[in-house]
């Protein structure tokens, strides 16, 4: 049995790929890149990793702001010249989502304005575990709060598929709805 043995094929960036793969690898960012860096300098380094290479500016440096006031003020400059790293940095400068985690009063005020239940329950999760909740001083659990406060418990049965869910769930909302949810449900 004869295996054939793929021969490599030499990009002008310093790339072996063989032969199959020069097509995607001449539109690649990495030969892209080297392509430009070459045209714009003939002394270009040739590397094999870009991952690597600084030469071409594949990979910059991460800003740090240690040192004199001069040092500071010369590394804000060149991270304000280069655009990419400039996005990097207002990036990773960016803040996150806070999120809002409601109290036990303002889920009472939303169960009285008739929110969905299970809404409810899943921010009353939010509060317990920011709360670190149930605890000695807070002993009550969230089964527990939601019974005290008359709010609508969901028990869904575990033998159902989706369509079941789906039918099991707009019962449940439409016998919520005749039973006052939202107009004369008693919240306590």
């Amino acid at each position: 049995m004869q295996t054939s043995v793929e021969q490599k094929v030499s990009c002008g960036c310093g790339k072996e790929i063989a032969g199959k793969g020069m097509n995607g690898h001449l539109r690649s960012k990495f030969h892209m890149d080297w392509a430009k860096a070459a045209a714009a300098d003939p002394n270009t380094s040739v590397s094999s990793d870009p991952v690597v290479d600084d030469t071409l500016g594949l990979q910059t440096p991460e800003p740090t702001l240690n040192g004199t006031s001069e040092d500071i003020a010369a590394e804000v400059k060149r991270i304000l010249a280069d655009p990419k790293l400039l996005a990097e940095v207002m990036e990773k400068a960016k803040p996150g989502p806070v999120p809002m985690i409601p109290d036990e009063e303002a889920i009472l005020a939303r169960a009285r304005a008739g929110a969905d239940p299970i809404e409810l329950a899943k921010d009353l999760r939010a509060v317990f575990i920011s709360n670190d909740w149930p605890s000695p001083a807070h002993p009550q659990t969230q089964l527990d709060w939601l019974k005290q406060h008359n709010i609508p418990i969901r028990t869904l049965p575990r033998h159902m598929d989706p369509d079941m869910v789906r039918q099991y769930m707009n019962n449940w909302y439409a016998e919520l709805k005749d039973a006052g949810w939202g107009t004369t449900w008693e919240i306590r």
